[in-house]
């Protein structure tokens, strides 16, 4: 895949991310939505996808309806990732520092990487 299928895939799907991005987070479970590069047992494609964050994995019997989270929508694959609960830290800690987003992009809820 060259350089310039890259960037239009990552366009469609930030595109895709953006219109569904609320979608998913009125979901009770979900933490965060993002993109990123698929996984494929333990490694990277180059396949762009949409990453939904869960503070915890429920089974699937347990979801209602509505709580269910897509394997793709408009096309573009979903993966889900359990990252627990996010917390705020203090911008001044060593292990916190602010994210650089683009100058175009307004929509941008968290403001900093935490590391733990």
């Amino acid at each position: 895949m060259n350089d310039m299928d890259v960037q239009e895939q990552l366009s469609h799907v930030l595109s895709v991310k953006r219109k569904y991005e609320r979608w998913f987070l009125e979901k009770s479970h979900v933490v965060g939505v993002g993109v990123g590069l698929r996984h494929l047992k333990e490694t990277q494609s180059s396949q762009v996808v949409i990453i939904v964050n869960v503070s915890r994995q429920v089974p699937g019997e347990e979801l209602t309806p509505d709580e269910e989270i897509p394997e793709e929508v408009e096309g573009v694959p979903v993966e889900v990732e359990t990252i627990g609960q996010l917390r705020a830290h203090e911008e001044d800690s060593e292990n916190c520092w602010p994210v650089d987003y683009p100058e175009d992009d307004e929509d941008h809820p968290l403001g900093h990487f935490s590391a733990h």
